[in-house]
């Protein structure tokens, strides 16, 4: 159900023009961010017991229409990680500091518990944070802005995934936080992305009324209006391989993105 509604969702956008995207997006958020804090009260109220999962007031931010459901699919994106870090022939030791960069809720992070890693996360939004502060009080947390860079404690890391975050950067900006990134592992240390690409997702790309040979051709694509990025996997191979090596590129199993594995040099 919750892909088939995300479906619609891309197909829906893709019949929009950009600015009008944007002030539907707002109203959907304001509408579901009252509601949705509302309920939450009530169920609070009556003594429901539902941290375990974030209110859907949250949640409904990140596209999801079902909170419990939200937080399993952090499994789906914990399988898609090991999986490529598998191909990679990477593992990442116990005991290794670990960052999730663009945590919404913590979904992912809150299924690679028990590994014995040290977690971070970090986000742009406040209130996913300020949830996982009250909740998940072992996690060392962050709200991190559109440019680096991070606290000077978020250093060191054996391991840093970012999924479906660099989607919705500029160029620029992207390369910010690749050489941040680079800064920030511990020698040695991987990368794990998520990204668009022609040649993995060229129907995605299409939704969006932009053709898959102009990326190609272009190398890095970025709609403000939409606020989505598509780059191509020759630039990945140019361009994101200054400071890293790249290991793995292949079509990863959540959001229909291609997984990259990078490890700093």
């Amino acid at each position: 159900m919750l892909t088939k509604l995300v479906t619609l969702r891309g197909k829906l956008i893709s019949w929009v023009p950009s600015g009008v995207y944007r002030i539907l997006r707002q109203i959907w958020y304001l509408v579901f961010l009252n509601a949705g804090k509302f309920g939450y009260l009530i169920l609070r109220s009556l003594g429901k017991d539902y941290n375990t999962a974030p209110p859907s007031y949250l949640i409904v931010q990140y596209g999801a229409v079902d909170r419990f459901g939200y937080m399993r699919y952090g499994q789906k994106m914990v399988e898609m990680i090991d999986d490529a870090l598998r191909q990679a022939a990477v593992t990442v030791e116990a005991g290794a500091r670990v960052l999730d960069f663009g945590c919404g809720c913590g979904r992912v992070t809150e299924a690679l518990s028990g590994r014995g890693w040290q977690h971070f996360v970090s986000d742009i939004k406040h209130d996913p944070v300020a949830w996982i502060r009250r909740y998940r009080s072992e996690w060392v947390t962050n709200v991190n802005g559109l440019r680096p860079p991070l606290p000077g404690n978020f250093e060191g890391f054996g391991l840093i995934f970012a999924i479906s975050v660099l989607t919705h950067m500029d160029e620029m900006s992207a390369k910010q936080w690749l050489d941040h990134f680079h800064q920030r592992l511990a020698p040695g240390g991987v990368l794990f992305l998520t990204i668009i690409t022609p040649e993995e997702s060229p129907e995605q790309i299409e939704k969006f009324g932009i053709l898959p040979n102009q990326v190609v051709q272009d190398g890095y694509v970025f709609d403000q209006g939409k606020d989505m990025s598509f780059i191509a996997q020759d630039y990945v191979r140019s361009h994101f391989t200054e400071n890293f090596d790249l290991l793995h590129m292949g079509k990863g199993k959540c959001y229909s993105q291609t997984a990259l594995v990078l490890r700093k040099k």
